[in-house]
């Protein structure tokens, strides 16, 4: 998830799915990216150290992109 808003790139399936770790099996990658989404609809300032991020950061990213919330 800190990569993605680092980048400024949008929470997509499709970049979250370039971003599987390895360690994540083949059969279970797509419910690990239902999960990611899920996190990141429901993340805010609040939670956001939970995945190494500054609150600062969150928000630059989200005034940088129009992400459904």
């Amino acid at each position: 998830m800190a990569a993605i808003v680092r980048q400024g790139e949008a929470a997509t399936a499709a970049n979250i799915r370039a971003r599987v770790p390895a360690s994540v099996p083949l059969p279970e990658q797509d419910h690990f990216i239902e999960m990611v989404v899920a996190e990141f609809a429901a993340l805010h300032a609040g939670n956001a150290v939970r995945f190494g991020l500054r609150p600062l950061e969150l928000s630059a990213w989200r005034n940088q992109r129009v992400e459904p919330r």
